[in-house]
């Protein structure tokens, strides 16, 4: 008969006691960890619940069926892409030229005389296209737009010759330089009007619409420029423009946000649907492998992160852009600080903020924001200097000494700065004038020009200068 030793009992028995204190003290704080998580994530969906209702209270979207009823496609009647369509098709389209402006030629500064080979190729291009600027019907486009098909997976951007639709405006704001050149005054607001109707056509908070808006804006502010330092306008067609220009206060980083939130909500649906309860024949190791991954691809609460951080964009949106751009920036810094601190592979299911697959989608709103806001500088700017075209024609061909001049008899206020909020700068000069936004930097340059190769750190302001 074998005898065991008490001490060697002792010690098993102590080392099995261990191991069972380690497992409980484990299971434990897996159970308080889990529990943690339930009721954070409870709290969360109940959270959500409140936020999606007044959402939907305030008439915001919130699904793909929401953007459908808030950017309708149009009637076929007053469907722009049809309208459109046959000039589109029949546009002789340019490739890069060094002496076109818009296509990689120097913009003519001021009003020194367009070089010959310049004005030859405008004119060339005016007289190939004349035809086709007979085939848009001008007067059934004002109140026409582009749907993007929202009820059809987008399908109107397959459908329309929309990369033929800057060209075409493009076009138009050169010839408006060529018809101002050969003092056609009349013809040179026409062919500005017209362009101003292809953006207006633009409407759907899309991206890819409000950027081509943009840029459509902006040529014809700069066009306009021109226009107006070689001839002068009359005060039918100096009263007609700004009504063409889009609100300068129209909010399309808004619209891209609340966009943004119905993808949100749609990404956070499939992340959901992919997670469940394993099958009970599963080991309990394995069941806590398979809900670390569930709660690893998504938890309420990253929902819910995800809609505060979409509500504070929104409620930063609503605020004047010189209050707004700092505000995003401040935002978006912060964000980038998190993740580098964060980094998307490690997403940390155990963090209340955490990088989650819905924060990855988030889009560089700063980047949409800045040259929206420019653009509202350089449409206000051109506003401003048409108005002071208009107290000209009634002053002896005189500038005012002040803006304030132009209220209340041609402006019913002052224009302001989206970029401080104050009144738009203005300067006289030797001839003519300079109307001026502080521009992105915030910081007064005395109306200094943006140069043609200006970098993200140059300085300048946004101006609209008259040498005449």
């Amino acid at each position: 008969m074998t005898l065991i030793k008490p001490g060697k009992t002792n010690w098993r028995t102590r080392l099995l006691i261990l191991g069972l204190c380690v497992f409980v003290l484990l299971a434990l704080l897996v159970a308080a960890a889990w529990l943690k998580l339930a009721s954070e994530d409870r709290a969360a969906r109940l959270e959500i619940q409140k936020q999606l209702a007044a959402i939907h209270a305030a008439g915001q979207p919130l699904t793909g069926n929401d953007l459908a009823k808030l950017y309708p496609d149009p009637p076929p009647e007053r469907d722009a892409a049809l309208l459109l369509k046959p000039a589109l098709a029949a546009l002789t389209l340019r490739k890069d030229s060094t002496n076109l402006p818009f296509w990689g030629g120097s913009f003519p500064i001021g009003n020194a005389p367009l070089d010959k080979p310049m004005l030859a190729e405008i004119q060339t291009w005016a007289d190939k296209n004349r035809p086709v600027l007979d085939l848009v019907p001008w007067e059934k486009l004002s109140g026409a737009w582009i749907g993007v098909g929202y009820p059809a997976a987008l399908t109107n951007f397959h459908n329309t010759n929309l990369e033929n639709l800057n060209p075409l405006a493009k076009g138009l704001c050169q010839d408006a330089m060529l018809e101002a050149e050969l003092q056609h005054p009349h013809a040179a607001a026409l062919d500005l009007q017209h362009a101003l109707m292809l953006g207006t056509t633009l409407k759907n908070g899309v991206p890819i619409h409000s950027m081509i808006r943009f840029i459509i804006e902006a040529r014809v502010c700069n066009s306009l420029n021109r226009v107006l330092n070689t001839t002068a306008l009359t005060d039918h067609d100096l009263m007609t423009l700004p009504a063409l220009f889009s609100d300068t206060n129209r909010g399309a980083a808004k619209d891209i946000m609340m966009q943004e939130r119905c993808l949100g909500l749609f990404m956070a649906d499939k992340l959901r649907s992919q997670i469940g309860r394993p099958p009970h024949a599963i080991l309990p190791l394995g069941w806590l492998i398979h809900s670390y991954r569930d709660k690893f691809i998504y938890r309420d609460q990253d929902l819910l992160n995800y809609l505060d951080w979409n509500d504070r964009y929104l409620a930063v949106l609503d605020q004047p852009l010189s209050n707004g751009i700092p505000a995003i920036l401040a935002f978006e810094s912060a964000n980038d600080a998190f993740v580098k601190r964060h980094p998307p592979s490690f997403l940390n299911t155990f963090r209340k903020n955490r990088v989650s697959f819905l924060a990855l989608s988030e889009p560089d709103l700063s980047a949409f924001l800045r040259p929206e806001g420019e653009l509202v500088a350089h449409v206000r700017v051109t506003c401003a200097a048409l108005a002071v075209e208009r107290w000209r024609l009634a002053n002896g061909h005189q500038v005012p000494d002040s803006l304030a001049e132009l209220v209340p008899g041609i402006l019913s206020s002052m224009p302001t700065d989206p970029f401080d909020g104050r009144p738009l700068r203005y300067k006289k000069l030797t001839r003519g004038y300079v109307i001026y936004s502080l521009g992105p930097d915030f910081i007064d340059d005395g109306g200094k020009a943006k140069p043609a190769d200006a970098e993200d750190s140059a300085h300048y302001d946004i101006t609209f200068e008259v040498d005449r």
